[in-house]
């Protein structure tokens, strides 16, 4: 099993154990209602495979005073370091989807610096786009192509609900067209965080894993969660038992 990980939990009914996937998180990041027969039908062959986490239960004492870690950092840096492990084992192909969620003001300072992390530029293939929302505001979305991913870039490209891995084991394709459609078509209607609900029915379809960041953010728990579909879900649970 994932080294430090608590256990592993496996949801196969989307809207049954809606309420336990999204335990911590906004309902509109996982939108059950008002969508389509089709996406209905898509939904019920996917599952959740979950990788828990206890979090520091309110735990602020140094445990690193070399580095000054309280132990809310130090069970982040544990959970980090055991899921990028474990993604660089799957052997497929990691993309992020990043976004500067919710829409902002449109500023000059804004447009140059965009949503991709400085540290990425010179290491990642990447493209990334200004999207406007209205007159006066804008979103950014971006695709990047992760190679070596580490544990502080994963910690500074993925975020509860903005950003996301897709880990697929074909080729995602680099397009403006596919990050204009990301406010319309994977977010909620106020373009302030990723609709999973949307983004997975779209994706797992055809194979992909779809991964965000749950619990709590760390406090009581704090998971990683990978959408799939259900007849992927006994190797991925088989692959992550058998990881150390």
């Amino acid at each position: 099993m994932v080294e430090n990980c608590e256990g592993i939990r496996v949801y196969e009914d989307l809207f049954k154990d809606h309420v336990l996937i999204n335990a911590w998180k906004r309902k509109e990041s996982f939108q059950i209602e008002g969508i389509s027969d089709f996406e209905k039908e898509r939904a019920s062959n996917i599952a959740v495979v979950e990788i828990w986490y206890k979090g520091a239960y309110g735990k602020r004492h140094i445990v690193d005073e070399k580095r000054n870690i309280d132990w809310f950092d130090y069970t982040h840096d544990i959970f980090y370091n055991d899921i990028v492990e474990m993604l660089q084992g799957l052997k497929l192909n990691l993309y992020a989807l990043k976004t500067d969620a919710p829409p902002q003001h449109k500023n000059r300072i804004r447009s140059y610096k965009g949503v991709v992390p400085k540290n990425f530029n010179n290491n990642y293939a990447f493209i990334q786009k200004e999207i406007q929302i209205s007159e006066k505001y804008s979103l950014f979305a971006a695709i990047l192509k992760l190679n070596d991913l580490t544990k502080n870039e994963m910690k500074s490209i993925i975020d509860t609900f903005s950003s996301c891995l897709i880990a697929t084991p074909s080729t995602l394709a680099f397009s403006e067209r596919f990050l204009d459609e990301v406010p319309t078509k994977y977010m909620n209607a106020d373009c302030d965080c990723i609709d999973y609900m949307k983004l997975i029915v779209d994706l797992c379809p055809s194979g992909d894993f779809v991964c965000r960041i749950g619990g709590d953010g760390g406090d009581q728990e704090i998971t990683f969660q990978m959408f799939c579909k259900k007849h992927k879900k006994d190797d991925l649970v088989a692959y992550l038992n058998g990881f150390h």
